[in-house]
């Protein structure tokens, strides 16, 4: 970390908010392949699993210090919100069993893209 503009504690938040989504993530489809309730509908599996391999991807580029983590962690966030977003509270026939989820997720979404739009890493030469 030495030499670049970004403090340890930022990019310790960006890698903990995409295990958190990652780890939702690994929930929701789990729950979806066992069927068990509350569970997402099989037609996201697909979008679920893009959601993690962009979490996956934005890990790999905070870690590495890379100018596109950036990016990266804004898609990630981005395609997130569809899954644990507050607007499943309206959407969702029974919003109390995905409470956590959808409190934790959105939270960890949204701490994303505040330090994701503040990420500019500079090396010195």
């Amino acid at each position: 970390m030495t030499g670049t503009s970004i403090s340890h504690a930022q990019r310790s938040l960006a890698l903990s908010c995409l295990a958190i989504l990652m780890m939702l993530f690994v929930g929701m489809y789990a729950a979806m392949l066992a069927g068990v309730t509350p569970h997402p509908p099989e037609i996201r599996g697909p979008f679920i699993a893009t959601a993690l391999a962009m979490c996956v991807a934005a890990t790999i580029q905070f870690a590495l210090v890379s100018t596109s983590a950036r990016w990266f962690g804004l898609v990630a966030a981005l395609l997130s919100w569809p899954s644990v977003g507050l607007h499943k509270f309206i959407t969702e026939a029974q919003p109390e069993p995905l409470a956590p989820v959808l409190i934790v997720g959105s939270a960890a979404a949204l701490l994303l893209v505040w330090t994701s739009l503040r990420w500019k890493p500079h090396r010195e030469l």
